[in-house]
């Protein structure tokens, strides 16, 4: 074999390896963001299914779902958590927790919304927090994601609300007694009595656009075939 036909193998030999190690890769992220639409768009329908149905009444002991709507009497009480790093369209802000006892006597941690940051960090969010008996409107919620366990640092200012980075489930239990579940309710609405800025996302890309990233995963595979069979041709031809 001539030299140069050798040299003109081992180019060709180098474009397959290349093409051989990341054609699994780019097919299998295909595969993943069509999964990741499949998910999204699962999640979109449970949420829109559960949020038309008529509130029920929650007592302790009911199956909850993950947005099935519950209404809840009781108030308030003065402990409240400031979730820590929690955007909306580019502005940094807190999430606002606070514990609700139930007229029952169990209690109840609410998500009341979202409070932009002050300039500085060493500023605390103003808020208040409603002293009489109220009617929430709402649901349970969880996220499917891992979510980080709740450091037993906490920052302990002199604010009224204690500044977290993940919610306190095994800290609040131990702490508070009658805590109901180790779930977050959530407002449903700016109306309800103690809500902030309402507008969850529960997606926050889209199942189009997990589709629109397969199929560009998936023109990427085709290309590095036809990278493969272009220069196989010119390199055999020549």
């Amino acid at each position: 074999m001539s030299r140069g036909r050798l040299k003109k193998n081992r180019v060709l030999s180098k474009v397959w390896l290349f093409v051989f190690l990341f054609l699994p890769i780019t097919v299998g992220l295909g595969f993943w963001q069509l999964d990741r639409a499949d998910y999204k768009q699962s999640l979109l329908e449970e949420q829109e299914l559960h949020l038309e149905a008529k509130p029920t009444s929650y007592k302790t002991g009911l199956a909850i779902e993950r947005f099935k709507p519950f209404k809840l009497e009781g108030r308030y009480l003065d402990e409240s958590f400031l979730l820590d790093n929690r955007q909306r369209k580019g502005v940094v802000g807190y999430e606002l927790l606070s514990l609700f006892q139930l007229d029952s006597g169990d209690k109840l941690l609410i998500n009341r919304g979202w409070l932009a940051a002050p300039k500085y960090r060493s500023e605390e969010p103003a808020f208040s927090t409603p002293g009489t008996s109220v009617s929430l409107n709402g649901y349970f919620y969880w996220s499917d994601k891992p979510l980080p366990e709740f450091s037993a640092e906490q920052e302990r200012l002199d604010w009224q609300a204690q500044r977290v980075q993940s919610i306190p489930w095994s800290e609040l239990s131990s702490q508070f007694d009658g805590i109901a579940e180790s779930v977050e309710f959530r407002v449903m609405s700016e109306e309800q009595v103690g809500a902030q800025n309402i507008g969850w996302k529960y997606a926050t890309v889209s199942p189009q656009k997990h589709n629109g990233y397969a199929v560009q995963w998936f023109a990427m595979a085709v290309a590095l075939v036809v990278l493969g069979v272009w220069s196989s041709y010119k390199l055999k031809g020549l």
